[in-house]
């Protein structure tokens, strides 16, 4: 680690202008880690699987009904905030599958832009089954939960979807759709 960052929990709201970071979704297994590596050669700021989005996404901090859940996003925008204030504007932070479940939780109400990406099913099951073992069942329901998550950012934010595919096929594209995105060459 490079830098330790350390949010109080009860720590309401973040600063008034503060920025938000840019989400990266996949269901993971599908070249998130070497866009993460792209952006870093480009200069632009990014953090890869920060713990707390993971802790802050499982089943339990996701649920609908969960009480604590507008503390929770309220102590994730400002952990965000702090992260962006740490590194610079536009962050990206690479996520976990595991965010593809509260994708509400985690996209502020400042920053409505993501990132989302994906594999073609066939490579992302072979590569998941050889990386983690899981269960056919258990793939589709990962792969399902993210489009989940990507339909849901379509339509309550502005996405960027990149499939890895395109990313190894036509890097120069892929580069001219991310720099005019997040408005920063890369």
């Amino acid at each position: 680690a490079r830098e330790l960052i350390s949010v109080p929990w009860a720590r309401d709201q973040p600063r008034p202008g503060a920025a938000a970071p840019v989400f990266l979704f996949s269901p993971g297994r599908c070249g998130s880690t070497l866009l993460s590596q792209i952006l870093s050669d480009a200069g632009v700021p990014n953090v890869s699987e920060p713990d707390f989005y993971t802790q802050l996404t499982t089943a339990l901090g996701a649920a609908p009904l969960n009480p604590l859940r507008a503390a929770m996003r309220r102590a994730a925008d400002s952990m965000g905030t702090a992260l962006t204030a740490s590194f610079g504007a536009p962050l990206v932070v690479k996520l976990r599958a595991e965010a593809c479940r509260a994708p509400a939780l985690l996209l502020a109400g400042r920053e409505k832009r993501a990132l989302f990406m994906m594999r073609d099913f066939e490579d992302w099951a072979r590569s998941t089954a050889q990386a983690f073992r899981n269960q056919p069942r258990k793939m589709v329901t990962k792969y399902m939960r993210a489009l989940g998550c990507y339909d849901w950012l379509r339509r309550h934010g502005v996405v960027l979807p990149l499939r890895y595919e395109d990313l190894v096929a036509a890097p120069e594209a892929a580069a001219a759709s991310l720099s005019r995105f997040l408005g920063r060459s890369v």
